[in-house]
């Protein structure tokens, strides 16, 4: 069996390094929506194409689940991908209690986006595709999957769920907090399901299955 290293090498930590200060740059710098946009198509197209190198023992372990057994693997995909659904669907009930008609900042974004991107097709594969990716590996590879061998795994599920949230977020209001509670508690059975499992692919494919979907909609409609 193929162990995951207890801590993150130079390569995994420059990787680390490079999505937090792409993602600072991308949040808190005042961009052209053009340049905007490009920083966030070269963090999720570089970070994602680079992640097999970097992180090959993660790649390596969830492949050898699938030899092991793929019907299992599949069963399991599809259990965690309802079991994420759920946890979304409930707690997006309180949003649509309070304010059914909100469009979350990041909707507004999105639709901005969308009026200066010629190829669409080249925001399916990177918010459907690639983002996923980047996003797991960060979120559930790292910061669960790394740092649970020095500090309790409640602590990193629960951190690493919330820091995932937060980077969804556009604003600071009730509303926009209520509106990312499903990105949390989505992120909170991924990660659960990461630390059950061993098998970072099925995290991977089921934030694809979640993405890929609303990207294709998203446009079509626009």
């Amino acid at each position: 069996m193929i162990e995951n290293k207890k801590t993150l090498n130079s390569k995994q930590l420059i990787y680390l390094l490079v999505f937090v200060i792409l993602f600072l740059v991308n949040k808190f710098l005042v961009l052209s929506p053009q340049l905007s946009l490009w920083t966030d198509i070269a963090r999720h197209s570089i970070l994602a194409l680079a992640s097999p190198f970097v992180f090959r023992e993660l790649y390596a372990a969830s492949l050898m689940h699938w030899k092991k057994s793929i019907i299992k693997a599949v069963l399991l995909l599809l259990a965690i991908y309802l079991l994420v659904m759920a946890a979304e669907t409930i707690a997006s009930l309180p949003l649509y209690l309070l304010s059914p008609s909100y469009l979350s900042s990041n909707e507004n974004a999105v639709s901005r986006v969308l009026d200066i991107l010629d190829n669409k097709y080249l925001w399916i594969v990177v918010i459907g595709i690639l983002g996923p990716i980047t996003e797991e590996i960060i979120f559930r590879g790292i910061l669960v999957g790394k740092l649970k061998q020095k500090y309790p795994a409640v602590l990193c599920v629960i951190g690493s769920s919330a820091l995932f949230a937060i980077c969804h977020m556009h604003a600071f209001s009730v509303e926009e907090f209520l509106y990312n509670l499903p990105h949390f508690f989505g992120a909170i059975v991924l990660s659960v399901s990461y630390l059950k499992t061993d098998n970072f692919s099925l995290c991977m494919l089921c934030h694809i299955m979640n993405n890929l979907p609303l990207a294709i909609d998203m446009c079509l409609s626009a």
